[in-house]
């Protein structure tokens, strides 16, 4: 995995002025999954990474979708050490 990759982290946090249920709701839409199993596995374990390997083009578009959605996403280098 080259240094030139990047990893999508979600923080866990919401953006300002966001209903939680909503962007929950949203979130797990997205990734096809039930809303109990989505905020069990993911907002309990967050800050997560949900996406590696990724050109950092793609990376900064979906962490922008993810920011469309109502919750904060970060993009970092793809090492080992996080």
């Amino acid at each position: 995995m080259g240094m030139d990759h990047r990893c999508l982290v979600l923080s866990g946090r919401l953006l300002d002025g966001q209903d939680p249920a909503a962007v929950h709701e949203r979130l797990a839409a997205a990734f096809g999954m039930e809303m109990a199993g989505f905020r069990e596995r993911v907002f309990s374990r967050a800050p997560l990474i949900i996406r590696r390997g990724l050109e950092a083009d793609a990376a900064e578009a979906q962490a922008a979708q993810l920011r469309g959605m109502g919750v904060e996403a970060d993009v970092w280098p793809d090492g080992d050490r996080l």
